[in-house]
Order: structure tokens, then C-alpha cells, then sequence
């Protein structure tokens, strides 16, 4: 048996990166998706249970297509010192948490935007 660790100092200089991940079950299980800038059609779209946001931007996920639709921004921890610091969020069950009726997630793009 062989038992690896990782301490969250050692992994701070991957959660500087501003990455949104989706995954298709609750608690980061299943089939996930990646993205590091604007997507407007997702592949897991409408079947997002949890997701892992990183870095220091926001993001803004639409429950439809091509950025349109109902949009919430979701934001990382909050910085408490140098950028590389910002603590990751985890959302480990997407419906619970937002009490949304349905998985929300479409379309995703960066940055915090308004509803047009």
C-alpha cells in the first residue's frame, strides 16, 4: 500500500491559475470539464452536480447557451495576501448549495457580466 500526501502549501502554485472545472457528479466525481477562458457551450451542459473554482477571477455561468439566460458569478476564496494565495472554492454540490431546481450551467465566460 503506498499512501501519497499533499499539503496545500505545496499545491498553492496550481490554485494561482484561474480555472473553472465542472464535474458531472456531486463531490467532484464523474466525467469533468476543464476551462480556463469563456466557453460557450459546455459539454456537460445541463448535467453539472459540483465544480472547483481557482485563482482570483470571477466567472459567470449561464443556464443557456452562447452566454444568454438566467447567470449567477461565482468567485474563488477571498484573497487574504499575495494573489497565489487565493483559496480555492469548492462546490461540492452544485443544486444544494444554490438551491437551484435544476443544474444550471450552459455557458460559462470570465469575468462577472451582466444579464443582456
Amino acid at each position: 500500500t503506498e499512501i501519497y500526501t499533499l499539503s496545500l502549501h505545496d499545491a498553492l502554485p496550481i490554485y494561482s491559475t484561474s480555472t473553472l472545472t465542472f464535474f458531472e457528479g456531486t463531490h467532484f466525481q464523474g466525467t469533468e470539464e476543464y476551462l480556463n477562458s469563456d466557453k460557450p457551450n459546455l459539454m456537460l451542459s445541463g448535467r453539472v452536480k459540483s465544480m472547483l473554482v481557482t485563482g482570483t477571477d470571477a466567472w459567470t455561468v449561464f443556464d443557456q447557451p452562447f452566454h444568454e439566460g438566467n447567470a449567477i458569478c461565482i468567485r474563488p476564496g477571498p484573497t487574504t495576501g499575495p494573489v497565489h494565495e487565493a483559496p480555492p472554492l469548492f462546490i461540492y454540490d452544485f443544486q444544494s448549495q444554490f438551491n437551484a431546481v435544476q443544474t444550471f450551467a450552459a455557458s460559462v465566460r470570465r469575468g462577472c457580466f451582466p444579464i443582456t
